[in-house]
């Protein structure tokens, strides 16, 4: 009677240990599928404002090139290309600010990412 009892004990060890390691399994292939899915979205959030900074820099060289337009004899005025001049200024620091951002929020993510 005692070695039967031993035998269930065994037995219900041996099933609970392979319970636990189904669920191992599973949790394990859930935190890569979710590490996946994360790291997808990391880089899509990346490549999304490198996408708007390029189209930024790409305004900022057509206006370059606007204030160079002339006729035969005619430039544009000096008023216009000062006011050219701001609005390339002010587009060249938003693009590398953003550039910066993106940058180092990516860094950011990807440790914590690391971590978990």
């Amino acid at each position: 009677m005692a070695i039967l009892g031993q035998h269930m004990h065994v037995r219900f060890l041996l099933l609970c240990s392979s319970r636990l390691l189904q669920r191992c399994v599973v949790l394990y292939r859930g935190q890569g599928r979710f590490h996946s899915s994360t790291t997808k979205t990391l880089a899509y959030m990346v490549r999304q404002p490198m996408i708007t900074g390029r189209n930024l820099e790409n305004i900022s060289d057509y206006a370059g090139l606007a204030k160079q337009a002339r006729t035969t004899h005619h430039f544009l005025p000096d008023e216009v290309r000062s006011r050219i001049n701001s609005i390339q200024s002010g587009i060249d620091n938003v693009a590398n600010f953003l550039d910066g951002q993106t940058k180092q929020n990516a860094k950011k993510i990807e440790s914590v990412l690391g971590c978990v």
